[in-house]
């Protein structure tokens, strides 16, 4: 083949990304969702049975502490939703606060040794907000977390 007539391959915009950083990123956000939606129950549960049930204080206590996290990890997760795909790797700073929220999740919940799944970086939540097909999964997951954010202020109120 003459190098002159020799095409060099199509470039893709899209990042480089393997199927591995998908599943990883999909088992991140399902190991926290899972714990919010746990943690939730529990509460409630706790809050239904009154301020006599032995783990009260706890579970005021847990309020407390997740309730801002929920919040902060809400604001990043929607901000790095809000882009188009055409310009996440110019909104780089913002998916490292996304994946800083999610892999320090348990630990700041007060849920540490708890986390299943693996840290993600920036540059695999860039890959997996990218892919459309996701896109509509994870405007699922921020519909659920907006919802899940409501439920928690909800007992929040039921306690004051």
């Amino acid at each position: 083949m003459n190098k002159a007539t020799a095409s060099a391959p199509a470039q893709s915009s899209e990042p480089q990304h393997v199927e591995g950083d998908n599943s990883a990123v999909l088992s991140k956000f399902e190991s926290v969702w899972r714990v919010i939606f746990e943690v939730k129950q529990q509460i409630s549960d706790i809050v239904c049975a009154g301020k006599s049930h032995i783990n009260f204080g706890q579970a005021v206590d847990m309020l407390q502490t997740i309730q801002p996290i929920l919040s902060e990890l809400r604001d990043h997760f929607d901000r790095c939703l809000s882009f188009s795909p055409l310009v996440l790797d110019k909104s780089k700073p913002d998916f490292t606060k996304l994946s800083t929220s999610l892999n320090t999740f348990f630990q700041c919940a007060g849920l540490s040794g708890t986390d299943p799944s693996l840290p993600v970086s920036s540059q695999q939540l860039i890959g997996y907000f990218h892919i459309s097909k996701n896109r509509v999964m994870l405007m699922t997951g921020l519909e659920q977390l907006t919802e899940l954010i409501r439920d928690y202020n909800s007992l929040s109120q039921q306690i004051s």
